[in-house]
């Protein structure tokens, strides 16, 4: 596959049963799925997806538009892969995978499956006040309850006057858009939800049964809003890369 942006760790894929596109949480970088992307197969391709701002794309600055930005992902990801798509994103990631399914769906190429984790159904509306509009103390105090964010970046000054413009614009990007119930996801949805996770209600998780024209599976796990970066290896070897090879 050619060199993308979009694609930093892009290998051999023209014979691919399945393309994976991952899309990592607020502030986060491709390179959170970089394990998943080392094992890939025949079966299974792993595309971790770079957005604009973070890692290598530094100098650019990070969309605040969820259109603009399935725009991008139409014109420069898509075309490259020819075959059966699957998305995998968490919170904010999960929102934008299933904003790109939704649109993929209307375009008449639906993808195969959708994994959404740590994220409410997106037509719903937020359980909690924005955070994107609020001060620099009050935004970082915030972040630093989820428990994302390692304590030395917090911190640390210079690293917060990179992150944390990025940051904000990630959760506008988030806090600002609602997926139109209307058009529904033309795939089977795998939710994948925490019990501590304080943005998630068993409603909001449920709702996302709402939305989908497939089926809807619940996966529930222990853990707080990032219970996934202690198991990552586990959620892909032990449930994503099988519900894809069935």
């Amino acid at each position: 596959m050619p060199d993308s942006p979009w694609l930093p760790f892009s290998g051999p894929s023209a014979a691919a049963g399945c393309h994976l596109l991952c899309f990592p949480f607020a502030g986060a970088g491709a390179s959170l799925f970089r394990g998943w992307a080392a094992r890939s197969s025949p079966e299974v391709v792993v595309l971790p997806v770079q957005l604009p701002g973070r890692e290598h794309r530094l100098r650019e600055a990070p969309e605040r538009s969820m259109t603009r930005l399935l725009d991008g992902l139409e014109a420069a990801v898509l075309p490259r892969l020819p075959g059966p798509v699957a998305l995998f994103g968490h919170s904010l990631g999960a929102l934008i995978a299933a904003a790109l399914a939704q649109r993929l769906s209307l375009r008449g190429r639906p993808p195969v499956h959708l994994f959404a984790s740590g994220a409410a159904a997106p037509h719903r509306p937020l359980r909690r006040p924005p955070l994107h509009g609020l001060s620099d103390p009050a935004f970082v105090q915030a972040i630093a309850a989820l428990n994302g964010t390692p304590p030395g970046v917090l911190a640390d000054p210079r690293l917060m006057a990179l992150f944390l413009p990025i940051l904000r614009a990630d959760c506008q990007l988030g806090e600002t858009f609602r997926l139109d119930p209307q058009h529904p996801l033309a795939c089977d949805i795998t939710v994948l939800a925490a019990d501590d996770d304080p943005f998630l209600d068993p409603a909001s998780v449920a709702a996302w049964g709402e939305i989908g024209t497939g089926k809807t599976v619940i996966r529930r796990f222990s853990g707080d809003h990032f219970y996934l970066l202690p198991q990552l290896d586990t959620l892909f070897t032990d449930i994503i890369r099988p519900a894809l090879i069935a």
